[in-house]
């Protein structure tokens, strides 16, 4: 193979290069699934790899797929090697700047899982974070709290509102008359954007312009179903939201902060480390030799 074809090369021969060419020679107690060469595809090692959630949906199909990728990936690297590629000095150079990437990505990740557990994020930051940030949470647009109740049949929903209008529990009455119960209810206790509620029922949507608080709406039919909803909470746009609807996003973010920080300290500490021992040297950037 000539160098003059060196710049033309595919960007996915580096991936490829880089993929594990060690023996994975079956153990007695993991199922072969492929072998390319003197690689070995195990199922385990394609458990290990696969995303849950894929597995989770089909575990057949998820594996096959992975197999697929497998044994294409192995034949390419192959073929790769019998022809030399990875000598060329353009492949080299890529290969080399993709291990620093790893390495250096890997030595993150240690640092972060070395990170002292004392410096979890506990409820009190949450709150503190909130109470001194309160200013920045703002809700964007109106939010209800919102009662939205579905039935097959119209007479289920005209008994379901005339028990509630009789005061009887908004719990017994998803019991007795509501489609899906469990969401019915998970749904009722949570407040959600105005803008997400009924984008295709305009009927529906129209009530949320004009109903008050408490107030139960009349019964529409859509789609071969019957609805009424009952606003029972309103937060206007412009207000603050509860601590308790953002609580998880600011934990996840504070969190998010402190593995940040411990990075950042840990390789500014090496920098001070590595100048001392004298190992970074800088030179003057002259405009003309850039130009």
């Amino acid at each position: 193979m000539k160098n003059s074809g060196i710049t033309k090369i595919p960007i996915i021969i580096v991936a490829l290069l880089l993929i594990s060419c060690e023996q994975q020679q079956p153990h007695s107690d993991s199922t072969v699934l492929a072998r390319v060469g003197n690689e070995f595809l195990t199922l385990d090692y394609a458990r290990s790899q696969i995303p849950p959630f894929l597995l989770e949906a089909d575990s057949v199909a998820a594996i096959q797929g992975f197999q697929e990728r497998w044994i294409r990936t192995n034949v390419l690297h192959q073929e790769a090697v019998r022809n030399g590629v990875h000598t060329l000095p353009d492949v080299k150079d890529r290969i080399r700047r993709t291990e620093k990437d790893i390495l250096s990505e890997a030595l993150r990740d240690m640092v972060i899982l070395n990170t002292d557990n004392s410096g979890t994020v506990t409820n009190s930051d949450v709150q503190e974070y909130y109470e001194v940030n309160r200013e920045q949470f703002v809700l964007q647009e109106r939010y209800l709290r919102l009662r939205h109740l579905v039935t097959e049949e119209l007479e289920d929903s005209r008994s379901a509102k005339n028990e509630l209008m009789r005061g009887v529990e908004w719990e017994t009455v998803v019991e007795r008359y509501a489609e899906n119960k469990s969401e019915t209810l998970r749904r009722a206790q949570q407040f959600f954007p105005v803008s997400s509620f009924f984008q295709d029922n305009p009927p529906m949507r129209d009530y949320l312009r004009v109903m008050g608080i408490t107030e139960i709406s009349p019964i529409r039919g859509h789609e071969g179903q019957f609805h009424f909803i009952q606003i029972v909470e309103d937060r206007p746009a412009g207000d603050h939201p509860d601590i308790d609807w953002m609580f998880d996003q600011i934990k996840e973010w504070l969190e998010v902060e402190r593995r940040r920080r411990a990075v950042a300290m840990f390789e500014q500490n090496l920098l001070i480390q590595a100048e001392a021992n004298n190992e970074i040297e800088v030179f003057d950037v002259i405009p003309y030799e850039i130009n």
